[in-house]
């Protein structure tokens, strides 16, 4: 009894022995299979970091001469596109313009489709746009399809420039005298500030004087007409009762340009008076001393003194004072 039960407990050692050789063997695969997911990453980045310097340099080459090589494929097509680019217009966009229309635009410059495109420079044709009377200033572009884009500025009238024996001038903000005033353009033109040239305008009831109207061209091209502008800004911001006249063309008012020689200067021209026109003298001097003698035409008109019903002529040339002239009377 003794000897079997020697022998049992042997057996059953060896046995739990066994049992835990085993249990170990599953534990180690168990964790084997983890640290291959987890550890993944950081197998790349060591073996990364297991390559010597030139394996690095060799890799970091290899990149950059792909990318070259790509870089050039694109170019090339690029290259190849804009060899590509039509011989002759395909197209005129034009934009920019109010007035005129994008035909009157691109027929100005003898520009259409099937034109030649090596036939003119952009900023030839820019400059020659310029030189339309309604277009201040202009940009040109022309695009690998064809088209030619015209990018243009259109003058915008600020004054009109009277004339007796010829058609008025469209005056714009820079002061410039640039084209004339057309039929379709009359109603716009009577609603801006008018000047003329030095003289009695016809239209305002009284005869022109012929010496005044012989020195007209030159006394226009003699005066800064941005000068003038600031005047019928001025003037626009007055009421001048009973010689303006909101129902007349220009407000019944007309700003008569000074002559060459020494004389009466700037002369305002009204036809809103009932009898035949009063003419207000304004004498020379800087637009900012003009404009005060117009402060005081207003304070003027404002006081309503009976002496103004028969009154064909204001003279506030002199300092503090007022002149007042009726018909038959001479200055």
């Amino acid at each position: 009894m003794v000897i079997g039960s020697r022998s049992k407990s042997r057996f059953e050692r060896r046995s739990l022995a066994r049992q835990r050789r085993v249990e170990r063997r599953l534990d180690q695969v168990q964790s084997a299979k983890k640290g291959r997911h987890a550890g993944g990453a950081r197998g790349v980045a060591r073996a990364a970091r297991s390559l010597s310097g030139k394996a690095r340099l060799a890799l970091f080459i290899g990149s950059l001469l792909l990318g070259i090589g790509v870089a050039r494929a694109v170019t090339a097509m690029v290259v190849s596109w804009w060899n590509d680019t039509p011989a002759v217009v395909t197209a005129v966009a034009v934009q920019g313009t109010t007035r005129l229309t994008p035909a009157e635009v691109a027929l100005s410059i003898g520009l259409s489709r099937g034109h030649a495109i090596d036939d003119f420079v952009p900023a030839q044709l820019a400059e020659d746009l310029a030189a339309h009377p309604w277009i201040r200033s202009a940009r040109v572009a022309v695009l690998p399809t064809g088209t030619v884009i015209l990018d243009v500025e259109e003058r915008r009238p600020r004054a009109v420039l009277e004339r007796p024996d010829a058609a008025g001038i469209f005056i714009d903000a820079d002061g410039v005298a640039f084209a004339e005033v057309r039929e379709q353009d009359y109603a716009e033109a009577l609603r801006l500030p008018a000047l003329s040239a030095p003289g009695r305008d016809p239209r305002l009831g009284v005869e022109s004087d012929a010496q005044d109207l012989e020195r007209a061209p030159a006394a226009v091209e003699a005066v800064d007409l941005t000068e003038a502008l600031t005047l019928l800004d001025h003037l626009d911001r007055l009421a001048l009762p009973g010689l303006a006249q909101a129902e007349l063309p220009h407000r019944g008012l007309v700003l008569a340009l000074p002559g060459r020689e020494a004389s009466r200067g700037w002369v305002l021209r009204c036809a809103g008076n009932t009898r035949t026109g009063t003419a207000v003298i304004l004498g020379d001097g800087p637009a900012a001393a003009v404009g005060e003698r117009l402060d005081r035409l207003e304070r003027l008109l404002s006081a309503g003194l009976r002496e103004l019903d028969r009154t064909k002529e204001i003279d506030l040339r002199f300092a503090g004072q007022a002149v007042l002239r009726t018909e038959g009377t001479s200055g």
